[in-house]
Order: C-alpha cells, then sequence, then structure tokens
C-alpha cells in the first residue's frame, strides 16, 4: 500500500503537539505510516503501540521522543486524514448567504466527490472515519480547534440554511455527518465493500453523474422534511 506520510511536508498539521524533530533517518515518517495503517485497521482503542513500533521496525521510545503519547500520535494521523479527505471544501463557500442554497449546496457535494486520492490513499482514510464514527475517542473535539474546523463550518452553515432556526444543534451535526457519509461510501465505500464481497458488482458513476445523485438525495430529503423557504430568494 502506497500511502503518503501525515506530516510530510504536504500538508503540515497545526497540531502544537509532540516533538517535530529532525526526522534525518526517516523514524518518525515510518512511525505515521505504520500508526496510519494500525488505527485504519483496528481503531483507535484496538490499534497498540506495540503493533505500530513493530510495522514501522522502530521502538517505544521514538514514539515518546517525536510525539509523547499514543493519543498525541492519532491526533496527528487522524487529523491528517480529516483534512486529506475534506480539504477541498472551500472555506468561504457561499459565506455571504447570496447563493441559491440548492447552489450552494451542490457545489459542496461537488467538492467532496471531485478529485478523490487513489483508493490505495484514501481507502485508510475512510475506515479511519468509520471507526471514530463506531467507536468514538474524542478526537473530533479536537479536530475542531485544528485548521480543519473551518471545512465543517462551511457545512455547517449550508445545512443550516435548509432548517427552521428553532432546529437544534445535534440535528444539524447529525445531518453534517449523514452527508459526509454519503460522499464517503460512494467514493470510498465500495472500494471497502470488495474487499469482503469480492464478487459484488462494481458501481463506477461519472463524477457528473455522481454529484447529480448525491445533489438530488440530499436535496430532497432536506427539502420536502424541513421545508423551509430559502430567503436568500425574493418572495413572490
Amino acid at each position: 500500500m502506497k500511502l503518503i506520510a501525515p506530516g510530510d511536508g504536504t500538508r503540515p498539521m497545526k497540531t502544537g503537539q509532540g516533538r517535530p524533530g529532525v526526522d534525518s533517518d526517516g523514524t518518525r515518517t515510518r512511525i505515521l505510516l505504520a500508526a496510519l495503517e494500525i488505527f485504519a485497521e483496528r481503531g483507535f482503542h484496538g490499534g497498540t503501540i506495540r503493533a505500530i513500533v513493530e510495522r514501522a521496525r522502530a521502538n517505544q521510545a521514538a514514539v515518546h521522543y517525536h510525539f509523547r503519547s499514543k493519543e498525541r500520535l492519532y491526533q496527528e494521523v487522524f487529523g491528517y486524514a480529516f483534512l486529506q479527505m475534506f480539504r477541498r471544501i472551500p472555506a468561504r463557500l457561499d459565506q455571504s448567504g447570496q447563493l441559491p442554497r440548492e447552489e450552494a449546496m451542490r457545489r459542496l457535494i461537488a467538492a467532496l466527490l471531485s478529485g478523490a486520492e487513489p483508493a490505495d490513499q484514501a481507502l485508510p482514510y475512510g475506515r479511519l472515519m468509520a471507526w471514530e464514527i463506531l467507536h468514538p475517542s474524542g478526537v473530533i473535539d479536537w479536530v475542531m480547534t485544528q485548521d480543519a474546523s473551518a471545512h465543517l463550518q462551511t457545512m455547517h452553515r449550508i445545512v443550516r440554511r435548509f432548517l427552521p432556526e428553532e432546529t437544534d444543534e445535534p440535528i444539524v451535526s447529525a445531518i453534517v455527518l449523514w452527508l459526509l457519509g454519503q460522499c464517503v461510501v460512494f467514493q470510498r465505500g465500495m472500494d471497502l465493500l470488495r474487499e469482503f464481497y469480492p464478487g459484488l458488482p462494481s458501481v463506477r458513476l461519472g463524477n457528473d453523474a455522481l454529484i447529480t445523485l448525491v445533489s438530488t438525495l440530499a436535496l430532497h430529503g432536506l427539502c420536502h422534511r424541513f421545508e423551509k423557504p430559502d430567503s436568500s430568494q425574493p418572495s413572490g
């Protein structure tokens, strides 16, 4: 499996955690790559430092030196994976609320679905998200204090435009999570399913067709469930 190493300079993490250090012998990079694989396979709770250092051909002292703890190692790996999955969402997308909400939603979904990484790079990211949904570690709260929070806030703002003002925040967050889930399933879920069911038929749509499909499903559900008028449009 060929993976881009978290923190390799492609997208620096704003962690303020651990010890950046000098990776002259590649130990830090090997630990990060091994941690990504182990946490993707077993989740945070099932992944152990022992398994990580064995795969990285390192020792536990190196993990402590570079990352201080398992929790901080996981934060860096998860934060990087989160950014790789959602970095395409423009932080200022429809910030002024001038776009029709349907167009804002379509652009959001297009950003999520466009230019996906190759499957061998994307699959571990999707698995990490799935583990975090099934067995939360609390890392999402940490992610919201980092650079990635702007992407979630953009999604939150656009989803809010479809909902009555009195809608509780947990409902808004659940809808955002659902929307992310749809994109992850269409983009990466089939690759994961085929690992367990090799005979599963391939479902591949062109990018434009996929954007239209997911947008239509999302808009139909939001508009028909909540039926809130678009305040950006003039009333007749």
